[in-house]
């Protein structure tokens, strides 16, 4: 708008000067042919014409000068509003990164082809737990796939921390996962684990892209730590619920 102001200003300056001049020159040659009368009419339509110029002029500065104020504060409310968002974002950020992110591999062909792999050998699984119909005693299932009896069941009466596992799969398969937690929980929770991981695997062969978890803000000792701690509380659990039963 400042470029336009300036502009429309020297073409007004100019017209006026122009002006100026060509009324002088008529009104001396009035002078010279008609006399004063006829030269005083250019003079009176020029000092009438000069005051309005001017006018119009001050009226477009007055409006040139609010645009660029309306302008301004626009640009200043944007400026804050951007300002805000950003701050908020990075508040809201954790100062070492998201928990999990869905990146593109850095070599893609191998990483689909273990993908599939993954894949293909969690759905096998899921599919052998579909094909065994759970057993109501809560473990021996795996007996159907001509496995023995559990070692440590059979002699000292307690079962061993993976008995039920397959019972448990067998149950979650089916949507059934009340049973499958009350017969083993960690069957139960690793039934779940291999799901996701058979979707997470398909989606990440048709995309090349994989979840990564930040190892920097999960440290692998507790994973390691809590793992174990599940395993031994189902297990515990698992010995209750056979105690309990039999005795």
């Amino acid at each position: 708008m400042g470029d336009g102001w300036k502009s429309v200003n020297r073409r007004l300056k100019g017209s006026m000067a122009f002006g100026a001049g060509w009324a002088c020159y008529n009104a001396r040659m009035a002078q010279n042919h008609h006399g004063a009368k006829y030269a005083s009419a250019p003079t009176a339509g020029l000092a009438g014409t000069i005051p309005k110029a001017a006018g119009t002029i001050s009226k477009v500065g007055s409006v040139v000068t609010q645009d660029n104020r309306v302008t301004q504060d626009n640009r200043a409310t944007q400026d804050n509003r951007a300002t805000q968002d950003n701050r908020a974002t990075q508040d809201n950020r954790h100062p070492l990164g998201p928990l999990i992110r869905f990146e593109r591999f850095v070599t893609p062909t191998p990483a689909r082809i273990l993908s599939g792999v993954v894949c293909v050998a969690a759905v096998a699984l899921l599919a052998v737990a579909a094909s065994l119909s759970p057993d109501p005693a809560g473990h021996g299932t795996h007996q159907q796939l001509g496995f023995q009896s559990c070692t440590m069941m059979v002699v000292s009466g307690i079962p061993c921390p993976t008995c039920g596992m397959t019972t448990s799969f067998a149950y979650a398969i089916r949507g059934r996962w009340i049973q499958a937690f009350k017969v083993q929980p960690m069957g139960a929770i690793l039934a779940a684990v291999t799901m996701f991981t058979a979707i997470g695997a398909a989606i990440s062969l048709a995309t090349g892209r994989g979840w990564r978890l930040n190892w920097f803000r999960v440290p692998p000792h507790r994973v390691v730590i809590g793992a174990v701690a599940l395993s031994i509380a189902a297990w515990g659990y698992k010995i209750w619920v056979v105690t309990t039963t039999t005795g």
